[in-house]
C-alpha cells in the first residue's frame, strides 16, 4: 500500500517498506540488538547502515548500488546471502514495492515539490539572508542549485539522489561539513520535520513537481514455463512521455543484450498491460529489465527480474581457455541441487594448494593475475561431495 499520494500519483515510504518486510518475517532475524545480523530496519537511520559489504545497503535512486535489492532479487548476490534464507523469494508484488522505494529516492515521508520546500525556507524566513546570487538564493526553481559567488564551501549546493552530500541538507542538519549552522532569522534551527523533508527531497532527485519523479511500474514480474520459456509481464501507471519499451535480458547480471522493443499501447496518463515470451532461456539464471524510453531520448531502467532454469546435471566450465595469467576469466556454475555458493579450489600439478575462491551460482569473474604460466587443477564438490575437476592452462600471454 502506498500512503503517499500527490496530484494523482502515488509512492511509498519508509513506513510502507516497514510493513512489507515485517510481513515477510525479516524481523526475525533483522531486529534492532540482535546478536547474529548486525543490520536491522527498526529506524530509518538503521536501514541504511552497513552490514560490512562494500556495496551501500540502500543508495537513494541507485537500485544497482543498493545490497538490499540484491539481495531480495532471487539471483546470486555480490555479497553474503541471497534473502531470504533457504533459496526463498518474496512475492513480486513486495519486491516491486521495495526497489520502486528504493528507485523513487527510499523516503521517510511523502516527498515534497519544490514549492513545499521554498514555503519551508520562506516560513523560517531564510530570504532575510538570501535574496541574491550572491549569497544564494531559493526563490526560484533555476537559481537554487546555483553556488553563491562568495561562498567559501565546496561541493554541491544540492546533490540530486544524495542529501549527504549536499550542502544545503548538511548546513540545515547537525552535521555541517563546511562553516555554522543555517539557521532561521530568529536564530532557531529548523524542526527535525523540515529538515528530514528537504533531506527526502533531494534524495528523490530534488524535482520541480512529482511528477519529474520516475515512471514506476505497477507490475513487473517472470515466470518460467516448464523450463523452456520464461514469461515476462509488466504494467504501467502512467505513459505519458513514453517512446518505447525496450526488453533486456543476461546470463550473468552484467552484460545485457536488447531482446525486443515495444511500442506503448497509448500515450495516456492511464497505464496499459504487456506480455513477451522469452523462448531463448539459458540453463542456471536469466536476468531480465527494461529499458524505457522518454520522447526526448532519455531513459530509465526497470528493476531486474530474475528466473532460474533448472538442470538436470552439474554444470561446471571455464573459459576462455586458455587462461591468461593478466586477464580476467569466467567461470559458470551450477549445481543440480541449487546451492548458492561453493568453494573453489585452485591446485598446483604438484597437488600444492594455490588459491582459494567463493563462487556463487551462476556466472563468476576472477582473475589468476600473479599466477605463473602452467597447468593448474581447479576442483568444487557436487551436491554428493564427489570432486568435479577442470584442467586448465594458464599462459603468461
Amino acid at each position: 500500500m502506498q500512503s503517499c499520494e500527490i496530484n494523482g500519483r502515488f509512492h511509498y515510504t519508509y513506513s510502507d517498506v516497514i510493513k512489507v518486510l515485517d510481513n515477510n518475517q525479516c524481523n526475525k532475524c533483522h531486529y534492532q540488538g540482535s546478536y547474529i545480523n548486525e543490520w536491522n530496519y527498526a529506524t530509518y537511520e538503521s536501514i541504511f547502515e552497513g552490514t560490512g559489504c562494500d556495496i551501500p545497503v540502500i543508495t537513494p535512486g541507485n537500485l544497482n548500488k543498493s545490497l538490499l535489492a540484491d539481495k531480495l532479487n532471487g539471483g546470486p548476490t555480490v555479497c553474503g546471502n541471497a534473502m531470504p534464507p533457504g533459496g526463498k523469494k518474496i512475492s513480486d508484488a513486495d519486491l516491486l514495492a521495495i526497489e520502486t522505494w528504493i528507485s523513487t529516492g527510499a523516503p521517510e515521508h511523502c516527498i515534497p515539490e519544490f514549492e513545499q520546500v521554498r514555503d519551508i525556507l520562506k516560513t523560517n524566513q531564510c530570504q532575510t539572508c538570501h535574496t541574491t546570487r550572491d549569497v544564494w538564493s531559493f526563490d526560484d526553481y533555476s537559481v537554487i542549485f546555483s553556488r553563491a559567488l562568495n561562498s567559501l564551501c565546496s561541493g554541491e549546493i544540492i546533490s540530486k539522489y544524495n542529501a549527504g552530500e549536499s550542502l544545503l541538507y548538511n548546513k540545515l542538519g547537525v552535521a555541517q561539513k563546511c562553516g555554522s549552522r543555517m539557521l532561521s532569522a530568529s536564530g532557531k534551527a529548523l524542526n527535525d520535520t523540515e529538515v528530514d523533508a528537504i533531506r527526502d527531497w533531494i534524495n528523490a532527485g530534488a524535482p520541480y513537481s512529482y511528477r519529474a519523479l520516475p515512471v514506476s511500474l505497477k507490475e513487473f514480474y517472470t515466470e518460467p514455463v516448464e523450463d523452456k520459456e520464461i514469461r515476462i509481464y509488466w504494467s504501467t501507471a502512467s505513459e505519458l512521455n513514453i517512446d518505447h519499451f525496450r526488453l533486456e535480458s543476461s546470463f550473468d547480471g552484467i552484460t545485457y543484450f536488447p531482446v525486443s522493443d515495444i511500442t506503448p499501447k497509448g500515450s495516456t496518463a492511464s497505464g496499459a498491460d504487456y506480455f513477451y515470451i522469452a523462448d531463448e532461456v539459458h540453463v542456471g539464471f536469466n536476468y531480465f529489465r527494461i529499458k524505457i524510453f522518454d520522447l526526448d531520448g532519455s531513459f530509465t531502467y526497470s528493476p531486474v527480474r530474475v528466473e532460474r532454469i533448472s538442470n538436470i546435471k552439474e554444470i561446471f566450465t571455464v573459459y576462455p581457455v586458455p587462461v591468461s595469467a593478466n586477464d580476467g576469466f569466467a567461470i559458470e556454475w551450477y549445481p543440480v541441487d541449487g546451492r548458492e555458493k561453493s568453494r573453489l579450489r585452485v591446485m598446483d600439478i604438484l597437488g600444492n594448494s594455490c588459491a582459494e575462491f567463493i563462487i556463487n551460482n551462476g556466472h563468476n569473474h576472477l582473475s589468476f593475475d600473479g599466477f605463473k604460466a602452467g597447468v593448474y587443477y581447479l576442483t568444487i564438490e557436487d551436491y554428493n561431495a564427489h570432486r568435479i575437476v577442470k584442467k586448465i592452462l594458464i599462459t603468461e600471454i
